[in-house]
């Protein structure tokens, strides 16, 4: 159970100032709104890995989020600062993470369905070469195959009707992985992502119109 207290007040007119009450006689525009939400979720989460010779393996990934009631639409009186750049209970799709080759946020919903294959084979098992402060170790390749949907209808059958072979979004690309020690103690893995979306376009969350996408996506970063 949660309280949509970002919203803005209901009730704005055409003037976007909300309406003087008498125990609020000089409202604010961000006035809570009070209006309780009760939701059930539910989240089905699959991960396997296959090993093959040679020390490669097969990573399979797949996940399915069901919100049983319809999510605020991305602007529904309140404007873009949290209509469209908030609201926590949506589920997200888009960039690092989950479709590589689309913008951050390229879908939203409440209902999410998620699927994974990645493919990782070893390049140098034993590098021993040394950049300071970094020496190399090893470096690991994988190629990797991506796509989702989400929805927003009540109902489990109008979901299904929402999420068509035109709403799910599909990318593949490969990384580099590798791993390495800094001052020969703190071990450290760096990453090079590139993918590619299958689709030209997404749709606008708001306006549903036609937003053309990059033709690749590039991702780098070291973590401990």
């Amino acid at each position: 159970t949660v309280t949509d207290s970002l919203a803005l007040s209901s009730d704005l007119d055409q003037d976007q100032i909300p309406d003087p009450t008498y125990t609020d006689p000089s409202p604010s525009i961000f006035r809570s709104d009070n209006k309780k939400l009760g939701i059930n979720e539910y989240i089905f989460s699959w991960n396997e890995f296959i090993p093959f010779p040679g020390r490669t393996t097969l990573g399979l990934q797949g996940f399915v989020g069901y919100k049983d009631k319809e999510i605020k639409d991305p602007v529904q009186n309140g404007g873009t600062l949290e209509g469209s750049f908030y609201f926590p209970l949506r589920y997200y799709l888009g960039g690092l993470g989950t479709l590589r080759g689309y913008p951050y946020f390229s879908l939203s919903g409440g209902k999410v369905v998620y699927g994974r294959a990645t493919f990782t084979f070893p390049i140098f098992q034993r590098i021993d070469k040394e950049l300071a402060p970094f020496a190399f170790d090893k470096l690991y390749g994988s190629i990797f195959v991506e796509t989702g949907a989400t929805g927003n209808s009540a109902r489990f059958r109008d979901v299904v009707k929402e999420i068509d072979k035109d709403k799910f979004l599909t990318d593949w690309g490969f990384e580099l992985r590798f791993q390495m020690t800094a001052n020969y103690v703190l071990p450290v893995f760096g990453y090079f992502q590139f993918a590619k979306p299958t689709s030209d376009f997404i749709r606008d969350r708001v306006t549903s119109a036609r937003i053309p996408v990059d033709s690749r996506r590039y991702y780098f970063g070291i973590s401990i």
